[in-house]
């Protein structure tokens, strides 16, 4: 059995929520065209098999302005700090430049994934250059999907499955 904490990162509207509910095949986080909808973590449970993650979608990455959001930014950091899979979810359009690396230190030597959502939206010959781009970045895997559409989702649940170390499910198995 396998079973650990998967913090889901990214900036604002990347589609962190829309990716976990995706990932759990319903709708559990809110989705919303407006920036920061979610302010703390949501924990989304799925278990397949002898897998289970414990998935916390959290608010996006940005330069703090005001109180609420150093409070946002620092729900982030622990979930990085706690869990035991980072997937970082980015758009077509981010330069590597912009990978988040002093958050990213935080996950100190677990698995980060390196998710490209919305690749529905773009051709191959856009998409295949930025994998490259990433490839340099020290990420475990690099997975591009539509989670919008489900296209990938398979492939990410799997890779996120053989990051999870072994250990007895944190919750009881039809648990969401």
């Amino acid at each position: 059995m396998k079973t650990g904490y998967v913090a889901i990162i990214g900036d604002p509207n990347v589609g962190k929520s829309t990716l976990l509910n995706s990932l759990l095949g319903m709708k559990l986080s809110i989705v919303s065209e407006k920036p920061q909808t979610t302010r703390g973590r949501v924990l989304g449970i799925l278990t397949e098999g002898d897998c289970q993650a414990c998935f916390l979608d959290t608010p996006g990455i940005l330069k703090p302005a005001y109180e609420l959001q150093k409070m946002m930014i620092d729900e982030l950091r622990i979930a990085v700090q706690d869990s035991d899979v980072v997937v970082w979810l980015t758009g077509r359009w981010a330069k590597p430049e912009h990978v988040p690396r002093d958050l990213l230190k935080t996950a100190k030597g677990r698995p980060v994934i390196a998710v490209i959502n919305k690749v529905d939206l773009y051709p191959k010959t856009q998409v295949l250059p930025f994998i490259d781009r990433l490839k340099d970045h020290g990420f475990h895997s690099i997975v591009p999907v539509s989670a919008l559409t489900g296209d990938g989702i398979d492939r990410l649940k799997r890779t996120i499955f053989e990051c999870l170390p072994e250990g007895p499910f944190l919750y009881p198995a039809e648990d969401v």
